[in-house]
Parts: structure tokens; sequence; C-alpha cells
């Protein structure tokens, strides 16, 4: 579907500038960077789980350059205070028997922040995180401050060890996504090849992208409300519970994510973020993944499967192996060779596109190659 009337071209074209720059400097990234900008769109927060070492702290800091927003960062360890997030005590406030913070670049004036190991947050500083994360509101001297926090993007390298401490926390992360190393030798190549600084050509203003929002809140999204429905059951069924909160948060999202495919109204595609969003544990990825794509693209889902197994399959290679096994792997290999071939004749009967197939026979050979290599 072409961009429809009503969604502003300007800002249509500025954000898919901003993700074309993004994406050709930080490798494998692109999921990452369109789920933040989906994020800044709908005004909600974004939760990023990798290791160290995987941008996760440049990919908020360049995406934040392309905004011209008042910028926040901060890495939060056992032993963060609360003037560390939320500014220093005001001490001629306090000579007055005022308590009170000078917040000048804390978090509190922020409109885009980043908050790196955000679970490492202690009971100090949560109360006052989870009031400015879920209700844009900071408790300063008895007063209730609006704060202009348009949308954290937090992260950490693992998830929380005190669920019931932090559950709340986690549950106002709408948007999550899971982050590796870059995988594919050519991007490493690129990236090992590329400069040290980001800077951003494309810029939005703060004020440009509220204009934004309010489009985004006046998309149509009558025609998908029964598949979500329908997919609430199919995740029980598969026994994945997800809130009432979390389902009708997801929605300005789905809103979002039609606003950057150029559409006035939502459609089923547009379904398919719901799989960033209605997972705890990665645990729960594939099985989320299954049921939304199941719905929104059955071609697709089976793409990803075979993706998974071959992923699997590479993982296994990686570590002790014996012959037998590496027999057993081949021959599950030739089953998915053949299953692949044969939807690929069916794709290509239906006139979809067959490149992501064509690249998993690929890497089927490559992988083949690497288990003779290891047998002999």
């Amino acid at each position: 579907m072409g961009k429809a009337e009503g969604i502003g071209e300007s800002g249509y074209r500025k954000l898919h500038s901003i993700a074309l720059e993004l994406s050709n400097f930080f490798k494998e990234r692109e999921e990452l960077i369109k789920l933040t900008i989906l994020a800044l769109l709908s005004r909600q927060h974004i939760y990023i789980l990798g290791p160290p070492g995987t941008a996760k702290s440049a990919v908020a800091r360049a995406i934040a350059s392309h905004f011209n927003a008042r910028y926040f960062e901060w890495l939060v360890t056992r032993f963060t205070t609360p003037e560390e997030l939320f500014g220093p005590i005001d001490l001629a406030a306090l000579e007055k028997g005022e308590y009170r913070r000078i917040t000048a670049n804390k978090l509190p004036e922020a409109e885009i922040a980043f908050v790196d190991e955000i679970f490492k947050a202690n009971s100090a500083i949560l109360n006052s995180l989870l009031a400015i994360i879920n209700e844009r509101i900071y408790h300063d001297n008895g007063m209730v401050i609006r704060v202009p926090l348009n949308t954290l993007i937090a992260a950490s390298n693992e998830l929380p060890e005190d669920e019931r401490e932090l559950a709340a926390l986690y549950d106002r992360l709408l948007i999550r996504y899971t982050v590796g190393y870059i995988k594919d030798d050519a991007s490493f190549e690129e990236m090992l090849k590329g400069g040290e600084e980001y800077t951003p050509k494309t810029r939005i203003t703060m004020d440009e992208l509220k204009v934004m929002q309010g489009q985004v809140a006046g998309i149509d999204i009558s025609r998908v409300i029964p598949s979500i429905v329908q997919l609430r059951k199919s995740l029980r069924e598969s026994g994945i519970v997800v809130s009432d909160r979390r389902f009708k948060q997801s929605i300005s999202v789905i809103k979002a994510h039609a606003f950057f495919s150029g559409r006035s109204a939502a459609t089923i595609d547009d379904l398919r973020v719901l799989q960033h969003i209605m997972w705890d544990t990665p645990e729960q990825i594939r099985a989320v993944r299954a049921v939304i794509m199941d719905a929104v693209d059955p071609f697709a889902r089976k793409v990803m499967e075979y993706r998974d197994i071959i992923s699997d399959y590479s993982s296994r290679l990686q570590g002790r192996i014996d012959a037998a096994e590496i027999q057993e792997i081949m021959a599950k290999l030739k089953v998915v060779e053949n299953e692949i071939k044969e939807l690929s004749r069916m794709a290509v009967s239906s006139g979809r596109d067959t490149a992501e197939l064509d690249e998993i026979l690929d890497e089927i050979q490559s992988l083949k190659m690497s288990m003779l290599d290891k047998m002999f």
C-alpha cells in the first residue's frame, strides 16, 4: 500500500532518512533503530537486552542526536545515588528549610534519556524513576512536577534478579528487543572499516515530532481490533498471558508502525510489531513470534522458523560435537533443504520474492561445509 493521504510528507521522509543513515552506520541494527523510532513516535519506552559491546548506548545516543532533544545518559550501578539521576540538593534552598534538587541537565529535564544497566537501580531511586517513566511526574519538595520525557531507552546485560522489586519497572518498558554481536562477516568487516564518531545529517525538532505524534494518534485501528482479540486468545493457548494494560499500550505502537509505513489506517501487517512487546523472557520470544507471524504473514513465519533452525545448528557447531551428531544434523538439514525448495516453488507460483529463502539455502550449504571440515 502506498503512502496514504493525511500522513505528513516531510516528517515521513525525514524519519526514513534518519533510519537509513543510522542503519548504514550501525550494522545489523536495522530493527532496533526502527523500534526506537517507533518508541519516539508513540511516546513509549524501549528496553534493549544484550551483552556489553553491542552498541546499545551508541545507537541510543545517535538516534537522540537526530531529534535536537534534551538528552540525558547514565550508567546505573548498585551504588548510584539519587543525586546522579535527579540532581544535587539545592543547598541555598536547604538553608531556608526547603528540600529540593537542582535538576538541570538531569533525568527530570530530559526529553530523551538512555539509562544503562537500569535493573541495578536501588530502592533509593526506584520510586522516583517509576514515577518519571510511568506518570511523567517528579516529586520535589512536596510538589508534583511534570517532566518532559518523551522516551526512555533502557538497557541491561541481563534481566532483573529481584523480579518482585523490579517487576513494575520492567513492565513499564513496553517495547523489548534482544541484541547480539554482528553475525555476518561482511557486515563485521564494514564495521571495522567504518568511522568511530556518528554525525547526523537529517534532523527533526521536538516540535516536529509532536506534530507527527498527533498524526499517529489519528491513525484508524478499527480494522485490526478483531485480529488483536484473536491474537490474545492464541497467545493464551500457547501459555503466554499478557496484561490488559500491555495490550492497550501496544495500540500506540501499532499506530506508529502504520504511520512509519505510510498508512493512515492500521492493517494486519502492522501487528508484526507486537512480537517485540508481548514477551517477558527471551525464552518466550520464539513462541510469541510464531503466534503473531502466523496471523500476520505465514510465509514470513516459516522463513523465521528456518532461520531459527539454522541458528541453532550453527551454535551447536561452535562447541564440541562428534561425528554421529554431525551426521544427524546433516540428515535434518537435508529435510529442511527440501522443505525450503518446496516453499520456494510455492512462493514463485504466487508471485512472492524468494531472496530470503535463497539466502537460507546458501547458509545451509555453508553450514554443511563447516560440518565436513569438523569431521575431517
